[in-house]
């Protein structure tokens, strides 16, 4: 393995070794508006992921997991596209 894979590959290390520096020279290396930032990244990620969950839904894969109420708001909203793309032709 690579020296830096070894020393910065593994989750949360390199977060760890960001901290421990900021503790020991006094220096911040993120302000309010670096973590405001993100906060944001990682809210986007996790809309990114919800929305990757929900295109596999609807193109009918993973469909045992949903409840009945979720499987009818896909048909509803498949079927609304059905009826939109038969109105262009």
């Amino acid at each position: 393995m690579p020296v830096f894979m070894h020393h910065f590959g593994e989750t949360g290390r390199i977060s760890r070794i960001l901290e421990k520096y900021q503790i020991n020279s006094g220096k911040m290396l993120w302000d309010e508006n670096h973590k405001s930032l993100s906060a944001e990244i990682d809210q986007i990620k996790k809309e990114n992921d919800n929305m990757h969950i929900e295109f596999r839904h609807l193109k009918g894969k993973d469909l045992n997991s949903l409840q009945p109420k979720e499987l009818i708001m896909i048909e509803e909203a498949l079927d609304g596209a059905l009826g939109q793309s038969h109105e262009k032709w």
